[in-house]
């Protein structure tokens, strides 16, 4: 006798998730010889599917995930129908929010140059136009070489964006009006999906110290 393997339903597998009578089968050396090498371990399984060692021998522990034991030994696991019973029985899918994308870009617009009185047209190539009445409150991106690497909010963007020259390195900023009491929620989604590089520790204790000065 090689070894016993505690199975279900005369396979060599637990069928897990339902209780049945056990039957014990004598492995045989060619039988063995094929199946053995495709079982894991808990530790091999864990990495394979996402689900952690302690829970994956807890749910074997009691019956409830498919697995296999030879000799009573540990819990031995099929990739195939592991990845099977997790999808139907412990996976939940999030669908998740579309990004919206009227964004608006707010830095290095240049004026016509029928607006520029006349004393500064001798200077209009340098100047940059800010219209401050189209600057609701909004969520911002502050974007270095095309990624994002700060989001913040504020109901004064123009203010907002000069205190981040003193601190912050970027090259293009562009916004999203948001209506005031969604500022915190929208801004939170964004910081957690794009996960920013100035949106660390540091940067949100200071950002919350700003969002109560505004």
């Amino acid at each position: 006798m090689i070894g016993l393997l505690i199975v279900y339903n005369k396979k060599f597998f637990k069928k897990g998730g339902t209780m049945a009578n056990k039957i014990s089968v004598t492995i045989t050396n060619l039988t063995l010889s094929k199946v053995l090498p495709q079982f894991l371990t808990a530790d091999e399984i864990s990495k394979r599917c996402g689900m952690s060692k302690e829970r994956i021998i807890q749910l074997a522990e009691a019956d409830i995930i498919p697995h296999a034991r030879i000799d009573n030994g540990p819990p031995l696991f099929l990739i195939t129908p592991t990845m099977e019973w997790i999808k139907e029985n412990a996976l939940h899918v999030q669908d998740g929010q579309k990004l919206p994308i009227n964004l608006v870009t707010v830095v290095n617009k240049k004026p016509d140059f029928s607006e520029v009185p006349e004393e500064l047209k001798g200077i209009v190539d340098k100047l940059r136009k800010i219209d401050i009445l189209a600057y609701p409150p909004c969520i911002y991106f502050l974007i270095r070489e095309h990624k994002v690497v700060y989001v913040g909010q504020t109901t004064s963007l123009a203010s907002r964006i000069q205190s981040h020259l003193n601190d912050k390195v970027f090259d293009d900023v562009l916004y999203l009006p948001i209506p005031r009491d969604n500022l915190d929620e929208v801004e939170r989604q964004f910081i957690i999906s794009l996960r920013p590089e100035y949106n660390n520790e540091g940067f949100a204790k200071k950002a919350k110290r700003e969002a109560a000065e505004k």
